[in-house]
């Protein structure tokens, strides 16, 4: 006979889970365990190749770009399983929106925190596999969206966010179109370039400057700062075309996934800290502009 003691529960509470039997409830576990085992064997092996694959990493940098809000480990899952993917969500919120999932569409596996008891009754935390779609895999039709932004509110934006002052150099002949000075703590910007060219040159050398609170040298931090300018050019509609990621630093293939996932959490991290300020800049004008066009 069907069971209709949930009825009566309270709105909003959740439904007590039926306790499977005792085989049934192991299997359930043994499933969620090998389901978790895999995720991080995916993360691993995702890992292990963009190390080596220019493709693979500029995959990533792209996925990270988009999402923002997700951690480093699931802009790895994603880019490595969907790495065109720019909308996700799960089936039941698809759902929910009345969109339904495309026949034999293949869930994408992402990281999603958890919590549990220990044997002493303590709580910890952890991760369990979840399953998203992007809305490529959706009956929805994805509106196509093209980032733009003035050159000069997107420019003022970024040298106020900068964490030291930037200076023109009256020298037609300098080697740089931008250059950040340790001694002086400035970064000096080559006069005449052209809005894209400052971005991207500027985004750079404000990741350099970031990385010497640090105490790291250029030399130890130019590849991370070069990602940072990828990224950000990506996020506020910069062209990227001359950027390169075919030749990879050969340190990277040869230093351990922990220590890679550090070093992309450390770029994730300052080009999100970077965004998020140049955003608050950006946004009181775009809100402005917007009312100016509804008149």
């Amino acid at each position: 006979m069907e069971n209709f003691d949930d009825i009566f529960a309270p709105k909003g509470e959740e439904k007590p889970e039926q306790q499977p039997a005792q085989e049934g409830k192991l299997s359930w576990a043994e499933k969620r365990k090998q389901e978790r085992q895999a995720m991080f064997d995916m993360v691993d092996a995702a890992t292990a190749r963009l190390k080596v694959s220019g493709e693979a990493f500029q995959d990533y940098l792209d996925v990270q770009s988009r999402f923002d809000r997700y951690s480093m480990r699931n802009a790895i899952l994603i880019a490595h399983q969907n790495k065109d993917a720019v909308k996700l969500a799960t089936f039941e919120d698809w759902k929910a929106d009345g969109i339904s999932i495309q026949k034999g569409a293949r869930s994408i596996t992402i990281m999603v925190p958890s919590t549990y008891r220990k044997a002493g009754g303590e709580q910890g935390n952890g991760f369990n596999a979840g399953k998203v779609f992007d809305i490529s895999q959706t009956t929805a039709v994805a509106a196509e969206t093209k980032i733009t932004h003035d050159p000069r509110r997107l420019l003022e934006a970024l040298v106020r966010n900068a964490p030291c002052p930037i200076e023109i150099r009256n020298n037609p002949q300098a080697e740089y179109a931008a250059r950040f000075d340790p001694q002086s703590r400035k970064i000096y910007v080559k006069q005449g370039l052209d809005a894209d060219t400052l971005f991207r040159c500027i985004t750079q050398e404000i990741a350099v400057a970031e990385y010497a609170k640090g105490h790291r040298k250029r030399s130890e931090c130019d590849f991370d700062a070069s990602c940072i300018a990828y990224i950000l050019c990506k996020r506020f509609g910069v062209p990227t075309d001359s950027f390169s990621f075919d030749k990879l630093p050969e340190r990277l293939s040869r230093t351990e996934s922990k220590a890679v996932h550090a070093e992309l959490d450390g770029i994730r991290e300052i080009a999100n800290r970077l965004s998020e300020g140049m955003q608050q800049m950006l946004a009181p004008r775009q809100r402005s502009d917007k009312n100016r066009d509804a008149r």
